[in-house]
Protein backbone atom coordinates (compact mmCIF):
# COMPACT_ATOMS: atom_id res chain seq x y z
CA UNK A 1 0.00 0.00 0.00
CA UNK A 2 2.47 2.52 1.08
CA UNK A 3 4.47 3.03 -2.43
CA UNK A 4 3.82 6.90 -2.52
CA UNK A 5 7.54 7.41 -3.51
CA UNK A 6 6.64 6.14 -6.85
CA UNK A 7 4.38 8.84 -7.59
CA UNK A 8 6.11 11.28 -10.54
CA UNK A 9 5.88 14.26 -8.10
CA UNK A 10 8.23 11.73 -5.49
CA UNK A 11 10.27 10.50 -7.87
CA UNK A 12 13.03 13.33 -7.98
CA UNK A 13 13.12 13.01 -4.37
CA UNK A 14 13.75 9.69 -3.32
CA UNK A 15 15.27 8.06 -7.04
CA UNK A 16 18.10 11.00 -6.82
CA UNK A 17 19.65 8.55 -4.12
CA UNK A 18 20.09 5.58 -5.88
CA UNK A 19 18.69 5.33 -9.03
CA UNK A 20 19.11 1.69 -9.81
CA UNK A 21 17.76 0.97 -6.73
CA UNK A 22 14.69 3.21 -7.15
CA UNK A 23 13.87 1.88 -10.70
CA UNK A 24 14.19 -1.92 -9.75
CA UNK A 25 12.19 -1.16 -6.58
CA UNK A 26 9.24 0.81 -8.72
CA UNK A 27 9.89 -2.33 -11.38
CA UNK A 28 9.21 -4.73 -8.57
CA UNK A 29 6.09 -2.68 -7.69
CA UNK A 30 4.70 -2.18 -11.03
CA UNK A 31 4.75 -5.91 -11.90
CA UNK A 32 2.51 -7.14 -8.36
CA UNK A 33 5.08 -8.79 -6.99
CA UNK A 34 5.79 -8.05 -3.50
CA UNK A 35 7.54 -10.84 -1.54
CA UNK A 36 11.00 -10.23 -0.65
CA UNK A 37 11.79 -13.59 -2.22
CA UNK A 38 11.35 -11.56 -5.31
CA UNK A 39 14.07 -8.69 -4.32
CA UNK A 40 16.77 -11.64 -3.96
CA UNK A 41 15.41 -13.60 -7.25
CA UNK A 42 16.15 -10.38 -8.85
CA UNK A 43 18.82 -9.37 -7.25
CA UNK A 44 18.43 -6.05 -6.26
CA UNK A 45 20.48 -5.52 -3.10
CA UNK A 46 23.56 -7.23 -5.05
CA UNK A 47 24.47 -11.11 -5.27
CA UNK A 48 26.25 -11.31 -2.01
CA UNK A 49 23.22 -9.97 0.24
CA UNK A 50 22.60 -12.88 2.49
CA UNK A 51 18.34 -13.98 3.15
CA UNK A 52 17.27 -15.30 5.84
CA UNK A 53 14.08 -16.36 5.03
CA UNK A 54 12.86 -19.36 7.08
CA UNK A 55 9.75 -18.05 9.14
CA UNK A 56 9.38 -18.31 12.90
CA UNK A 57 5.48 -20.11 12.60
CA UNK A 58 2.68 -19.61 14.60
CA UNK A 59 2.53 -22.00 17.57
CA UNK A 60 -0.60 -24.61 17.53
CA UNK A 61 -2.82 -24.70 20.15
CA UNK A 62 -1.31 -28.43 20.92
CA UNK A 63 2.32 -27.24 21.32
CA UNK A 64 3.29 -26.78 24.81
CA UNK A 65 5.22 -23.56 26.37
CA UNK A 66 8.94 -25.11 26.13
CA UNK A 67 8.31 -26.66 22.47
CA UNK A 68 7.15 -23.00 21.32
CA UNK A 69 10.52 -21.74 22.67
CA UNK A 70 12.30 -24.02 21.86
CA UNK A 71 10.99 -23.66 18.13
CA UNK A 72 11.89 -19.94 18.13
CA UNK A 73 15.66 -20.97 19.78
CA UNK A 74 16.60 -23.24 16.73
CA UNK A 75 15.09 -20.50 14.34
CA UNK A 76 17.08 -17.50 16.06
CA UNK A 77 20.55 -20.16 16.15
CA UNK A 78 20.03 -20.83 12.30
CA UNK A 79 19.86 -16.74 11.51
CA UNK A 80 22.60 -16.45 13.63
CA UNK A 81 24.78 -19.02 11.56
CA UNK A 82 22.79 -17.46 8.39
CA UNK A 83 24.89 -13.82 9.01
CA UNK A 84 27.55 -14.52 10.66
CA UNK A 85 29.45 -13.62 7.47
CA UNK A 86 27.26 -10.35 7.10
CA UNK A 87 28.79 -7.04 8.26
CA UNK A 88 25.13 -5.18 8.53
CA UNK A 89 21.53 -7.20 9.30
CA UNK A 90 18.37 -5.55 8.60
CA UNK A 91 15.61 -7.33 10.93
CA UNK A 92 11.73 -6.52 9.84
CA UNK A 93 9.51 -8.10 12.29
CA UNK A 94 5.76 -7.51 11.39
CA UNK A 95 4.66 -5.72 14.85
CA UNK A 96 8.51 -4.64 15.62
CA UNK A 97 10.16 -4.92 18.74
CA UNK A 98 9.22 -7.01 21.86
CA UNK A 99 5.91 -5.44 24.03
CA UNK A 100 5.80 -6.48 27.51
CA UNK A 101 2.11 -8.07 26.66
CA UNK A 102 3.40 -10.50 24.41
CA UNK A 103 6.39 -13.53 25.56
CA UNK A 104 8.07 -15.26 22.69
CA UNK A 105 6.04 -18.31 23.03
CA UNK A 106 2.76 -16.25 23.05
CA UNK A 107 0.51 -17.33 19.53
CA UNK A 108 1.50 -13.71 18.57
CA UNK A 109 5.37 -14.08 19.32
CA UNK A 110 6.57 -14.72 15.58
CA UNK A 111 5.62 -10.96 14.72
CA UNK A 112 8.12 -9.51 16.74
CA UNK A 113 11.83 -9.38 17.61
CA UNK A 114 13.19 -9.65 21.02
CA UNK A 115 16.02 -7.74 22.85
CA UNK A 116 17.86 -11.00 23.49
CA UNK A 117 17.35 -11.70 19.71
CA UNK A 118 18.75 -8.23 19.08
CA UNK A 119 22.32 -8.86 20.84
CA UNK A 120 22.72 -12.19 19.55
CA UNK A 121 22.36 -10.84 15.64
CA UNK A 122 24.19 -7.86 16.82
CA UNK A 123 27.25 -9.82 17.14
CA UNK A 124 29.27 -7.47 19.14
CA UNK A 125 29.97 -5.32 16.15
CA UNK A 126 27.55 -6.16 13.31
CA UNK A 127 25.76 -2.96 12.64
CA UNK A 128 21.63 -3.52 12.55
CA UNK A 129 18.97 -1.95 10.69
CA UNK A 130 15.67 -2.76 12.46
CA UNK A 131 11.93 -1.68 11.79
CA UNK A 132 9.86 -0.77 14.53
CA UNK A 133 6.35 0.13 13.88
CA UNK A 134 5.03 3.04 16.48
CA UNK A 135 1.92 2.44 18.15
CA UNK A 136 -0.68 5.51 19.16
CA UNK A 137 0.24 4.59 22.83
CA UNK A 138 2.34 8.33 23.30
CA UNK A 139 3.87 10.79 20.51
CA UNK A 140 6.87 9.28 18.09
CA UNK A 141 9.86 10.88 19.97
CA UNK A 142 8.86 9.73 23.60
CA UNK A 143 8.61 6.15 21.40
CA UNK A 144 11.66 6.40 20.20
CA UNK A 145 13.43 7.84 23.45
CA UNK A 146 11.82 4.57 25.07
CA UNK A 147 12.61 1.99 22.66
CA UNK A 148 15.96 3.54 21.82
CA UNK A 149 16.39 3.23 26.04
CA UNK A 150 15.43 -0.74 25.73
CA UNK A 151 17.78 -1.25 22.74
CA UNK A 152 20.97 0.95 24.41
CA UNK A 153 20.46 -1.20 27.98
CA UNK A 154 20.22 -4.74 25.49
CA UNK A 155 23.56 -4.05 23.26
CA UNK A 156 27.39 -3.24 24.42
CA UNK A 157 27.92 -0.25 25.58
CA UNK A 158 30.26 0.77 22.92
CA UNK A 159 27.42 0.03 20.59
CA UNK A 160 26.26 2.93 18.20
CA UNK A 161 22.79 3.77 17.90
CA UNK A 162 20.43 5.82 16.10
CA UNK A 163 17.49 6.11 15.43
CA UNK A 164 15.43 7.31 12.20
CA UNK A 165 12.13 8.65 11.91
CA UNK A 166 10.05 8.32 8.23
CA UNK A 167 6.32 9.12 8.05
CA UNK A 168 5.11 6.88 5.86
Amino acid sequence: RHTAYLKPHQAPRFRSADPELYDSLAALINSNDRRVAAIRERAILGPNTVFYEDRIHTPTPQQRRFERLQHRELWIAAAERAVAPCDIVFLDPDNGLEAASVQPHHKKGPKYAYLNELQRLAGGSRALVVYHHLSRSSDGVAQIRTVGARIRDALPRDYTLDAVWYHR
